[in-house]
């Protein structure tokens, strides 16, 4: 609710001393004065980029007491520039006014000085990094350089929470019009004050504001973001670049909204929406506006000094079937209906959506007042030569419009997170765009977007082309253990099966389940507890031809009976005494099969071309399964060719290179990931490839501190792991000094943060290597290790692999550019089990590719940089990934929303203070549900939905 003025002047600090000096006012905060004064308090010891400075130089001669006097004569009639802001006391922010305060004032003789230019800039820069303290006004200082001869220069620095562009322009005047007086223009009237704004806006109806909001957010399932995820975000001064026009296109742009009945700032904004599509592949898109803020009913509003500035949501849908000139309408309607409503506070809107933060980009059409005759006449007559500075945002992105004879487009970004190439191809695509809207008024949005030309750039990145031997893994297994029959092959706990006795038992389960009538085009579960079996398994149904689906032992039975209903699977293999319920799965069409040493006896012999003599590349080799939007988990389809592919990558880009740093021995390997998540496989390459294994128990595995000591213990050399994981073990002393480190560290599943690189980085004996795939690409489809980029990157395409980044209309972006990207290859999925519309929707022709080839649609946003890494910027839509595992919220809301004590609910990914990533529920109990009861019987569900 919106603090009134009385509420304000009446607000009792609790343990407060007297104010000095005295405080003659006490007021509410305006919405956009409460989120610069959260930044400005978030990190005290951080730039504050809400610091604005001007820089008035005047030539020579200066009446430097006149000017001074001019200065302080702006404190005195303006209130608001006498503001101090408080929190700690009271139970919302308020700002006080104090009767008087002493004019900042700093003064510097540069007139003899032969490098007065530098020591200005100098000046400029101390002033501009000089924190404000918010509880000690005045939020604004007057710096003054004499130049000599070359007259001399104003540098004004105050803090945006004061005032907004608007009133800068109209502070401009009136020190001009002070300092012409002699330092005081007894001409001027009393000014209207800010104070009357506030009062205005304690008078407004909150709520049904809000509502407005509420509606034009409806339906929204998440915001749109364009800076890279996984970006470090210091507190920096953007870097801004700036284009003209070309000639001819502001005046058609201007007939443009003429001819379609729309303000010229509805035609720039349709263009910065479609940019945004653009990066982000949504149709539609949400970014932040500024508005004047100033009520035309408010008696002296166009004259006040103060920040009436806000920053709005814009939620723009394009639909390519809709005419140009008609979604300009469209456009202008919905953000007319918002009108009444802009004074509401971001952070209230933000919260009554309930999907997180909405956008990290902001528009800006410059509208200030700028009467410039009146300006030029002032300037003659005091000597003023220019004005130079300007403002910023904590946004990544900012795009402003410039108007003008010839309008000027600006983007200020964010240099740490966007490149000098990306933000001048962002404002060359704008007006291209803006180019294409202009000559196409009359024609579907899609056509004008399809005559915007491309900017010259290559279809996609490709890994080296080899042909694929003809032997099957199970094959390639059997004769490694041929090769090396008495080599410990697998070890968990205290038990180690040899080569040889590895190739027996999956010899002698492939030849049990073909007794059992189970082979080529079977599916088979896997609910078999963690260990030397299960991996026996995992061959020994590939070897009988069959496909696989892994069962987590966390995984409730009713998921598991879903996902082989779904799989129509023919059985399952569990252990003798299983806790499982035998009579749901049953239920679900699937035959249960216990599996002891007994059952598979005597079966045992047959080769893999025995067991299997008709397999082929293109045999599925499992199912896994994956969250899914609607609550349903996908089923994907994953062929041999994928799997065989990525071992023949991996033993020449990864496998070599470690057996180098570790040679005349096979490497220890420990298993750490769940068989119910692809990236398992990784360790079973490398037995495959004749190394020693350890399949850690999900005890260990799920312990960090157990898990570096039994990396030390048994002197791992290769651990696979995801990056939180790698983190929790780094915190562990998994690379402290004068112990044993690992040769490798594998990482996948998710994004890697800065940290986890750099450690990996500067180790002398570990080697990092990140690992990116989907489950539809079989795994992983990009590579790239810690020591050949000094920040964190996916790489690029492993072998027979392409990889492409491309826009929502399928069109490669600019380098450096974010865009979604798709994949194409041997590593390609089949689809998902039963879901032909959704693999047809996901799995796409491929426009770059020989006709009939399909590429994948990740939903993951990436760009190449200049060195031709891929570099991970997050997803595309709501999907999140938590501990390596991809998560839809949709999964863990329909689960909760089955429950009969849930009226509602919604879950959100959130980063939480310690920098992981949790899922938050939020929900409206049923009428008459008991809270806490609902509380605890819901957190087990999702933990039984969700847990993996």
């Amino acid at each position: 609710m919106t603090t009134s003025t009385t509420q304000a002047q009446n607000a009792e600090p609790q343990n407060t001393e007297p104010a000095e000096p005295e405080i003659i006012d006490v007021l509410p905060l305006a919405p956009l004065q409460n989120g610069l004064l959260f930044h400005a308090l978030a990190d005290p010891e951080a730039l504050d980029v809400y610091t604005m400075q001007s820089t008035y130089r005047f030539a020579a001669p200066v009446d430097v007491a006149a000017l001074r006097q001019a200065c302080a004569s702006l404190l005195e009639r303006h209130p608001i520039l006498r503001a101090g802001f408080a929190h700690e006391q009271f139970d919302t922010p308020v700002q006080f006014i104090p009767a008087a305060v002493p004019l900042p004032w700093r003064q510097l003789d540069l007139s003899a000085d032969p490098h007065a230019g530098r020591e200005l800039e100098r000046l400029q820069v101390d002033e501009r990094q000089a924190k404000f303290e918010m509880s000690r006004p005045p939020l604004i200082r007057f710096a003054y350089a004499d130049l000599g001869s070359e007259g001399g220069a104003l540098v004004v620095t105050n803090h945006h929470i004061l005032i907004d562009g608007w009133s800068d322009a109209l502070l401009v005047t009136e020190l001009l019009r002070h300092y012409r007086a002699g330092g005081r223009d007894q001409a001027l009237g009393e000014p209207a004050q800010f104070r009357n704004y506030l009062q205005w806006l304690a008078e407004q109806d909150e709520q049904a504001a809000r509502g407005v909001w509420r509606d034009q957010l409806a339906g929204l399932a998440n915001g749109t973001l364009v800076a890279p995820e996984a970006a470090e975000r210091s507190a920096v001064l953007p870097e801004v670049v700036e284009m003209d026009l070309p000639d001819g296109l502001t005046d058609a742009l201007i007939a443009l909204a003429r001819t379609a009945r729309v303000s010229i700032n509805t035609v720039y904004s349709l263009g910065w929406s479609l940019a945004l599509r653009r990066l982000t592949g949504q149709d539609t898109v949400v970014f932040g506006s500024t508005v004047s803020g100033r009520p035309p009913e408010l008696a002296g509003v166009d004259e006040m000094i103060g920040l009436f500035l806000n920053t709005v949501p814009v939620v723009t849908e394009l639909d390519p079937h809709t005419r140009v000139d008609a979604l300009l309408r469209q456009v202008q309607a919905r953000q007319g209906e918002s009108l009444q409503a802009q004074f509401v506070g971001l952070s209230t809107i933000q919260q009554d959506a309930g999907i997180g933060t909405l956008f990290d980009t902001l528009y800006v059409m410059r509208n200030t007042p700028e009467d410039d005759a009146a300006l030029d006449r002032l300037s003659a007559d005091t000597g003023l030569l220019e004005i130079e500075g300007g403002d910023a945002t904590h946004y990544p992105l900012t795009f402003i419009v410039h108007p003008g004879d010839t309008y000027r487009l600006i983007l200020a970004y964010q240099g740490e997170q966007f490149s000098a190439a990306v933000a001048g191809a962002l404002v060359e695509s704008v007006i291209a765009t803006l180019a294409a809207l202009a000559a196409h008024a009359q024609a579907p949005l899609g056509t004008a977007l399809a005559a915007v030309a491309d900017q010259p750039q290559s279809s996609g990145l490709a890994g080296t082309v080899r042909q694929l031997g003809e032997d099957s893994l199970v094959a390639l297994l059997e004769r490694t253990a041929a090769a090396h029959p008495q080599r410990p092959a697998l070890v968990d706990g205290a038990r180690t099966l040899s080569y040889t006795e590895l190739w027996a038992e999956v010899s002698s389960i492939a030849g049990w389940l073909r007794a059992q009538g189970l082979g080529p085009g079977s599916t088979v579960g896997l609910g078999l507890p963690r260990g030397n079996r299960f991996v026996a398994a995992i061959f020994a149904v590939m070897a009988a031809g069959a496909a696989y689906i892994p069962l987590d032992a966390a995984y409730p039975d009713a998921r598991a009976a879903k996902m082989f209903t779904t799989a129509e699977a023919d059985a399952v293999l569990l252990e003798p005494g299983s806790s499982r319920d035998a009579a749901l799965l049953a239920a679900a069409g699937t035959r249960v099969l216990v599996l002891d040493d007994a059952a598979a006896a005597g079966h045992a012999g047959a080769g893999a071309a025995q067991l299997h003599s008709g397999y082929t590349h293109a045999d599925t080799a499992y199912l896994m399964f994956t969250s899914g939007s609607t609550g349903e988990p996908k089923g994907v389809s994953v062929p041999h060719r994928g799997l065989v592919n990525m071992l023949a990558n991996h033993r020449r880009e990864i496998f070599d290179p470690a057996i180098a740093r570790v040679p005349d021995r096979p490497l220890v390997v420990a298993h750490t990931v769940s068989f119910a998540f692809d990236m398992s496989w990784e360790e079973l390459f490398w037995l495959i490839e004749g190394h020693t294994v350890h399949v850690l128990d999900e005890a260990l595995r799920r312990d960090a501190g157990q898990m570096v000591g039994y990396l030390r213990e048994h002197r791992v050399d290769v651990i696979n792991v995801t990056p939180s994981v790698a983190s929790a073990l780094l915190a562990e002393g998994l690379l402290a000094a004068g112990t044993h480190h690992p040769a490798l560290v594998l990482l996948g599943g998710e994004a890697v943060g800065a940290e986890v690189w750099d450690a990996l980085r500067a180790d002398p004996v570990s080697e990092g290597y990140n690992l990116y795939g989907p489950t539809e690409y079989t795994i992983n489809a990009l590579g790239a290790g810690t020591g050949g980029s000094a920040v964190p990157v996916v790489g690029g395409p492993i072998e027979n692999t392409e990889a492409y980044v491309l826009d929502s209309a399928l069109r490669p972006v600019a380098e450096g550019a974010p865009g979604e990207l798709y994949l194409a290859g041997d590593g390609l999925a089949h689809g998902y089990v039963g879901r032909a519309a959704l693999t047809a929707s996901r799995f796409i022709a491929n426009p770059f590719g020989v006709p009939g080839t399909l590429m994948y649609r990740t939903g993951d946003v990436v760009s190449l940089d200049a060195s031709g890494q891929l570099r991970f910027h997050g997803r595309s839509d709501a999907q999140v990934k938590i501990r390596g595992y991809r998560i839809e919220p949709g999964e863990v809301q329909a689960v909760l929303a089955t429950d009969p004590r849930v009226g509602s609910a919604a879950v959100l990914a959130r980063r939480m203070p310690q920098g992981h990533v949790a899922l938050i529920g939020y929900v409206v109990p049923a009428a008459g549900a008991d809270t806490e009861e609902a509380r605890a019987g819901l957190l087990d569900a999702v933990r039984a939905s969700a847990r993996r």
